[in-house]
């Protein structure tokens, strides 16, 4: 509060395996589960004969509601992500910042399997980005290649 902050603030990561482990362990810890989740506790948890699975933060409101200052957006990360790998594929291909677009050219970029989707970027973006500057590229995974790490597939 000396610091100006007026909502609650808590954090940490829990299993759930049923309805009644999470009434008692709030009862214990005079922990306030917030309504939503107080409801969907109280609809699909142990009476209804459903197993919780799944219990946690999603975008939705109540995030976007707490949030104090700064940018928020639900994939905050993967678009982060996303322009890293822009720059490396630009890297890659030996494209400065400032470079002008170039005769239409045709490229391969491998990223390794878990990376695919920030190669390519949301919407397409980088790839849409790199075809503004006359490559058209296609985006494949390869198995020896790390995390951040672009290569462009030799013809």
């Amino acid at each position: 509060r000396a610091a100006g902050i007026t909502v609650p603030i808590s954090a940490g990561i829990m299993p759930v395996t049923n309805g009644k482990q999470i009434k008692r362990s709030c009862l214990l810890s005079g922990a306030m589960l917030p309504p939503r989740f107080r409801q969907i506790i109280e609809r699909y948890a142990d009476d209804a004969g459903i197993a919780v699975i799944r219990l946690g933060l999603h975008s939705g409101g109540g995030v976007e509601d707490g949030c104090l200052a700064g940018a928020y957006h639900p994939a905050f990360r993967e678009l982060c992500e996303s322009r890293i790998y822009l720059a490396r594929a630009l890297a890659a291909l030996g494209v400065t910042p400032d470079a002008s677009p170039v005769d239409a050219k045709t490229a391969t970029l491998l990223v390794a399997p878990t990376e695919l989707s920030k190669m390519v970027g949301q919407k397409r973006e980088n790839l849409k980005e790199l075809k503004r500057l006359g490559y058209d590229c296609q985006v494949k995974a390869d198995e020896n290649l790390h995390k951040y790490e672009v290569a462009v597939l030799k013809d």
